[in-house]
């Protein structure tokens, strides 16, 4: 007993030394790069533009929505009047009406292009809360530090940082070496389909490959993490899949003087909660430990050591992150029923009742996995199908690929020695649509906020730091020059 005894106790010390090894060794989160002063650029004006921007109502409806032409033509016409430099080196088509998308021609043909996304539509503000806002939200005011407004934030600010980049490469008469696109849809609030489906349409008819695209998505957050010092660049590799469940449940009616034990509803009730009562597990795949790994140096002890050694720690792990909901969501599929109807009258016994369950799709799952485990959850005698246009989840982009190693050098050049670190995108954007014309995809404007900035999309009171707007298009110049070579970083 006691040299079984004595060899637990060496298991043990070898596991616990190892386990402090790994956790010693993890790369810190922070850029190995010098402070840098942010750049001489106009913020003033750069913040004039984006207010003048917001304050067309490029707004989307919904996908059975005439598109209200009028307003995408005006900002049309206001890009090639505000940029004129870029539109001069520049050429630009309009795609399916309202759509844009700009080529500006580099020196190499035999290079392979890159690609800068955004889109130029907002989601409409929620009936009854106009008031609640700080300032109207259609009227760009520039107040207290900031720019006002519905699409401050999401997404017109990423298509004005982009061109104000441009614009100052083409008035010094810059050239990348590559084709570099800039496609900027009209319809991405409501699925895409006309604007960022089109162009990529377009261009795979043209037979253009990307090297990369760099879209809208994750972000650079004040106080993300608590033991995180400063902003934190969080950089989208992956995005999830979207699939929504429409259940029906069906029954004879009849009147609610004579019930049966079951009523349309009844039985649709008992279906969504089981389907919501049963969550997808949580899981670390490959992609989940890389931003792990990315941010454990700066974790505390116990915390870091559980990280660096998910072998061993694993299942601890993951029930840490169960919650908050948000990081429940970046490790499993999300299940959220969101719409439920049934019956017409308080007398009337429903013969029929429906319900939609949406799911944001891991990249480890299908939409085909996700259709039958609905199925097995609910029984055979409620009816599942899929409701509107789905789509699975692209693959994730490579952290450790040259394209992610530009992104962090431009963010270093632009923004010091910040933190960066790889993540999931828990909703979707128009790069997925870009997957057959792209070999890596990655989600990040550069805008630096706070948590209580984040809750504006979508939200009250969106807005965007005026201060931060000129290192945003720093970025933007710097991954410009990088990708074409050029050692002059100005």
């Amino acid at each position: 007993m006691g040299k079984f005894l004595g060899a637990v106790a060496l298991v043990v010390v070898v596991l616990l030394g190892i386990s402090l090894w790994r956790a010693s060794d993890l790369p810190s989160p922070y850029l190995d790069v010098p402070e840098v002063e942010a750049p001489n650029y106009d913020t003033a004006a750069i913040a004039q533009h984006l207010s003048q921007s917001v304050q067309m109502r490029t707004i989307s409806w919904s996908p059975t929505a005439d598109t209200e032409g009028d307003a995408f033509l005006a900002f049309h016409g206001w890009l090639a009047e505000t940029y004129p430099n870029a539109h001069s080196a520049l050429s630009r088509e309009t795609v399916n009406d309202y759509s844009l998308l700009y080529r500006w021609e580099g020196k190499d043909a035999s290079k392979a292009p890159v690609g800068f996304l955004g889109h130029m539509d907002v989601v409409p503000i929620e009936p009854g809360t106009e008031g609640t806002w700080t300032h109207p939200p259609f009227d760009g005011v520039i107040a207290d530090g900031f720019v006002w407004g519905r699409g401050s934030l999401d997404d017109k600010s990423t298509v004005v940082l982009v061109m104000e980049a441009v614009e100052r490469l083409a008035a010094e008469g810059f050239q990348p070496e590559q084709d570099i696109y800039l496609a900027f849809g009209h319809d991405e609030e409501i699925g895409g389909q006309r604007g960022a489906v089109k162009i990529a349409e377009l261009l795979a008819s043209r037979g253009v490959q990307f090297d990369w695209i760099l879209d809208e998505g994750l972000t650079i957050l004040e106080g993300f993490l608590d033991f995180i010092d400063g902003p934190m660049a969080v950089v989208g590799l992956a995005e999830k899949g979207f699939l929504t469940l429409e259940l029906v449940a069906r029954d004879s009616g009849g009147h609610s003087s004579t019930p049966r034990a079951d009523t349309a509803v009844s039985k649709l009730a008992r279906a969504v909660e089981r389907v919501q009562s049963n969550p997808f597990p949580i899981e670390i795949d490959e992609a989940d430990a890389a931003n792990l790994r990315a941010i454990a140096g700066e974790m505390p002890f116990m915390q870091r050591v559980a990280a660096a050694n998910l072998w061993l720690f694993g299942p601890l792990v993951k029930s840490s992150l169960s919650e908050p909901a948000y990081s429940a969501a970046q490790y499993r599929t999300t299940t959220a029923a969101t719409v439920f109807n049934g019956g017409s009258k308080e007398n009337i016994l429903p013969q029929e009742a429906r319900a939609l369950i949406n799911f944001r799709i891991h990249p480890r799952n299908t939409i085909e996995e996700i259709v039958a485990r609905t199925k097995q959850l609910v029984g055979g005698d409620i009816e599942v199908s899929i409701y509107a246009k789905p789509n699975n989840p692209p693959a994730p982009s490579d952290i450790n690929g040259a394209a992610y190693g530009l992104i962090t050098a431009s963010l270093g050049d632009a923004f010091g020695p910040i933190a960066a670190a790889p993540s999931l995108v828990v909703g979707a954007t128009d790069s997925r649509f870009y997957a057959g014309v792209t070999k890596e995809t990655f989600r990040f404007p550069p805008i630096v906020m706070s948590l209580e900035q984040f809750s504006g999309f979508h939200g009250t009171n969106e807005r965007v730091a005026v201060d931060s707007l000129g290192r945003s298009v720093a970025f933007y110049e710097r991954m410009i020059r990088r990708a074409s070579g050029s050692e002059t970083l100005q």
